[in-house]
């Protein structure tokens, strides 16, 4: 027999024994947790998040704003009613509407995410804006900021300031 016709049996073989052992073990499995490798990520229950960064206002005295993705593993909704930190004086959730032919930014008092959808909130969509820093951060400072979910408990992430990491 041709080495390419060997070739072909054993990978229709083997493509076989992966669909036979994906269907015995109950075809779809949806994870309830995902674990993820880098530092500034965290796992949440069943929501995921990521890429959490912070930009630093230009001007002293004005809002800083945070940027993250949050990923829903769960069969219902989720929804992030509130953030804080003890950096900040107040984070308000935010997006930007356009109103009359202005793009403006808008507090919303709740943010869902759809189940198995991810939500990224980064510059010119979704964002946190954070006002009244207490202490002076520098760019590659990390501080702890604490997300309330609606019916889950309160969670803690690390804001990096300065370091865009949407991954």
């Amino acid at each position: 027999m041709k080495p390419i016709i060997v070739a072909i049996i054993c990978v229709f073989l083997v493509l076989g024994i992966v669909i036979m052992q994906s269907n015995s073990s109950g075809g779809d499995v949806k994870p309830e947790k995902v674990k993820m490798e880098k530092p500034n990520n965290a796992v949440i229950e069943s929501v995921g998040i990521s890429g959490i960064w912070v930009r630093l206002a230009l001007l002293e005295g004005r809002p800083s704003a945070a940027y993250l993705k949050i990923t829903n593993f769960n069969a219902d909704n989720i929804t992030l009613i509130s953030v804080t930190s003890e950096k900040f004086d107040r984070i308000e959730i935010h997006t930007h509407l356009m109103e009359e032919g202005v793009m403006k930014m808008r507090e919303i008092d709740e943010l869902i995410v759809k189940p198995n959808e991810t939500v990224e909130l980064k510059p010119g969509g979704y964002h946190l804006m954070l006002f009244g820093l207490k202490d002076k951060l520098e760019k590659g400072d990390k501080f702890p900021m604490t997300l309330k979910f609606k019916g889950l408990e309160e969670k803690q992430i690390e804001g990096i300031v300065g370091q865009e990491n949407l991954k």
